[in-house]
């Protein structure tokens, strides 16, 4: 049995439920993310950027685990010219669309 070091989650609504941590937790994980439009959330264009904010199902940055805080399941990035040029995580799903619109925001103010 292949076991991850993280946990693989889908939404119901907006709320994560944890799947498990192996290798059939991380297959149901990828055919709901298949299913919801690759967890994508939120996405808007600024000039020739996108701001796309997204549920990813797993958290692999070992942070959340290691501060005994919830996993970070979501976020949002700023791509412009194919390169991601601000990146942040969140655990919560209003607190990632939060993010987007400050992020909306500041962006909008520079472009």
């Amino acid at each position: 049995m292949i076991i991850f070091p993280y946990g693989f989650y889908l939404l119901n609504g907006k709320r994560p439920i944890h799947l498990g941590n192996d290798l059939e937790a991380r297959e149901a994980m990828m055919t709901w993310l298949d299913a919801n439009n690759s967890g994508h959330l939120r996405s808007d264009m600024i000039g020739g950027a996108q701001l796309l904010t997204r549920f990813r199902g797993f958290d692999d940055t070992g942070w959340s685990a290691a501060m005994h805080q919830a996993p970070l399941l979501f976020e949002t990035m700023f791509c412009s010219e194919g390169e991601v040029t601000r990146h942040r995580q969140y655990a919560e799903y209003d607190t990632a669309l939060a993010g987007h619109a400050e992020l909306l925001d500041i962006s909008g103010r520079l472009h």
